[in-house]
């Protein structure tokens, strides 16, 4: 939301520092790409691969999120981004999760982060 901050932030840190950069990627594919270069790692929380289940328990549209992690791994390595898929009792199930880290998988993404969400 902020990519300003994050570039001015990543100038100030000292050299041999890891940049990582907590997301749900569900901000304009611009403020992605003003910020890019000072972040190292992307740790991208996906709460569902149900559209529904998304809107609902993250507030924003599932396609948006895709196309922006979509463009963010074109333009970086895709060793630098790890999804976060979650179990969130009462909105997703281990099958929602196992299709999602398939999905995942299929689509070149090697670092995954499959657990269950603490409420």
């Amino acid at each position: 939301m902020f990519p300003e901050f994050i570039n001015a932030a990543g100038k100030l840190l000292p050299t041999g520092l890891n940049r990582w950069c907590v997301t749900s990627l569900n901000v304009p594919l611009e403020n992605i790409i003003a910020c890019e270069a000072a972040i190292d790692y992307f740790a991208v929380d996906i709460k569902s691969l149900n559209p529904d289940v998304y809107r609902t328990y993250a507030g924003g549209e599932l396609p948006h999120v895709l196309e922006n992690l979509t463009c963010l791994s074109e333009k970086g390595e895709i060793e630098a981004i790890t999804i976060r898929m979650p179990i969130i009792p009462g909105f997703t199930t281990d099958a929602d999760q196992s299709k999602a880290v398939c999905y995942f998988r299929n689509n070149g993404f090697t670092n995954i982060d499959a657990f269950t969400y603490i409420t």
